[in-house]
């Protein structure tokens, strides 16, 4: 009996005993926790690696002027007419930049739905839905002339103005053969507008001071780390007014006005729907039935069809389409292009209604 009792005390312990044992036991457990984060890592970066390349490629998908692709209709009003009505929505701060963001528009994207419309018999002319308070020169500046490409092309090209259509975004209304404001729309802000932060006194603040090594006198123009000087604010002021010159022989040619008329007009002031229609900046004042009753005098075509360019469908377009859809008055818009002006980047010339804030 005393035999047996001794066994079954001696009879070791099943369970896992002392420091060395446990360590062992979380060495293990630990391992398994860093590969699975390795694995993790590893499949996370490829995943986002293949998401930033698809989002790229949808993003630039019809950016280009050039591209040959075609856009696929999508009917906003249905008819049993053959006669097509393009719409082509501008909703947003006009330039020419890469973002998952929306309310801007990107040229290239309107030059091609455009040039399709352009090309296709069926389709006798174009709505341009404009919700823009300007943007760029150089992108306002060629949407304009591929408007007036469109217009060359046969096409009627019809404005139908949303809350703002100022500055760039009145510029590439100008050629159209005819100008609808809603009632509540503000338009006009006719001018040019550059803008550059000086950061002399933070730099002196901060004892920084830069060191520049220049082959011309203004090869720093425009350097925030120094004050502009009378000279070159002069210089500046030129191109500012040849590009303001631009902008008012656009509006004279498109809308039949002496160019003098234009200038006392063009002062960069914004006017109301009643005020442009007595300056004669916009034909008519009106909603959209109205907008289309236009169509149809100006085409000759009796309840014609209306559709859009949409891209081909894919997943991502999908994921970013409520974001790509934000109009051209989202505070995100106008703030992203802001903080592009008040950046480091060069500075540029722009056909904008920015009011301070």
């Amino acid at each position: 009996m005393e035999d047996n009792a001794s066994q079954k005390d001696a009879a070791p312990d099943p369970r896992p005993r002392g420091p060395e044992v446990i360590y062992v036991q979380k060495q293990k457990k630990s391992r398994l926790f860093t590969w699975l984060v390795v694995v993790f890592m590893l499949m996370g970066g490829l995943f986002f690696l293949s998401l930033m390349v698809g989002i790229h490629m949808e993003l630039r998908e019809f950016s280009d002027a050039d591209d040959t692709r075609r856009f696929r209709e999508e009917a906003v009003e249905p008819s049993e007419s053959t006669a097509r009505i393009v719409v082509i929505d501008v909703n947003g701060v006009i330039l020419d930049v890469d973002g998952l963001f929306g309310g801007f528009v990107r040229p290239g994207e309107v030059i091609a739905r455009l040039r399709q419309a352009a090309e296709d018999e069926n389709v006798r002319g174009v709505v341009l839905r404009i919700d823009s308070p300007g943007g760029g020169i150089t992108a306002s500046d060629v949407i304009y002339h591929e408007v007036r490409r469109t217009k060359e092309a046969g096409k009627k090209i019809i404005v139908f103005m949303g809350d703002i259509a100022a500055s760039g975004g009145y510029y590439i209304a100008a050629p159209a053969d005819h100008i609808m404001a809603h009632p509540t729309t503000i338009t006009g802000s006719i001018g040019v507008i550059m803008e550059w932060w000086n950061t002399e006194g933070l730099f002196r603040k901060l004892g920084l001071r830069p060191n520049v090594i220049k082959s011309g006198e203004h090869k720093d123009l425009m350097s925030p780390a120094r004050p502009t000087t009378e000279e070159e604010k002069k210089l500046l002021t030129a191109i500012v007014m040849e590009f303001y010159d631009r902008f008012v022989g656009i509006v004279a040619e498109g809308r039949k006005l002496k160019p003098d008329v234009v200038r006392t007009l063009a002062d960069g002031r914004v006017y109301t729907a009643q005020q442009a229609k007595r300056h004669k900046l916009v034909d008519s004042i009106g909603y959209w039935e109205d907008c289309k009753k236009e169509v149809e005098r100006l085409t000759g075509v009796r309840n014609p069809a209306y559709v859009r360019y949409a891209p081909p469908r894919g997943l991502l377009r999908k994921l970013l389409s409520a974001q790509v859809k934000r109009d051209a008055l989202d505070g995100a818009a106008l703030d992203a292009l802001v903080r592009e002006l008040r950046a480091g980047a060069a500075p540029r010339f722009h056909y904008l209604w920015k009011p301070e804030k």
